[in-house]
């Protein structure tokens, strides 16, 4: 039996059907979550600023506020675009705002030298979901 908050769905992978339990519930709460990281490190640019930067991530990138966390690949770009090498330094405060709220019991270890700010944030996503 399925959790009430979990959907079971059917895939097609190769030909083959495969059952999935999705945890929407979960994938919700995290998306808040990384909302309110991503507001809390904006937040020290300045509430107008704050403002204007998810004016442009709207106008210019098609990216609305409540959809970064589905499309982080392309809010990353957006980031460096408009704060250039500026958006490390946002970046490092999303993701200190994220770890913070996601708790202490989160280990990531990058594959590559570098830190990848994406990389990073699924792979928060992958353990909030799992947990």
């Amino acid at each position: 039996m399925v959790a009430s908050n979990k959907l079971r769905s059917m895939l097609e992978l190769e030909g083959r059907d495969i059952l999935v339990d999705i945890d929407y519930h979960l994938d919700d709460e995290f998306n808040s979550i990384m909302l309110e990281a991503i507001d809390e490190a904006l937040s020290f640019l300045g509430e107008s600023a704050k403002r204007a930067f998810y004016y442009h991530l709207e106008e210019k990138f098609k990216i609305r506020r409540e959809k970064i966390p589905v499309k982080i690949d392309d809010f990353a770009e957006a980031l460096e675009e408009i704060f250039g090498m500026g958006a490390k330094i946002i970046e490092m405060q999303i993701m200190k705002s994220l770890y913070k709220r996601v708790g202490r019991n989160f280990k990531y270890v990058p594959k590559e030298k570098d830190l990848l700010f994406t990389a990073y944030l699924k792979a928060v996503k992958n353990h909030f979901v799992r947990k």
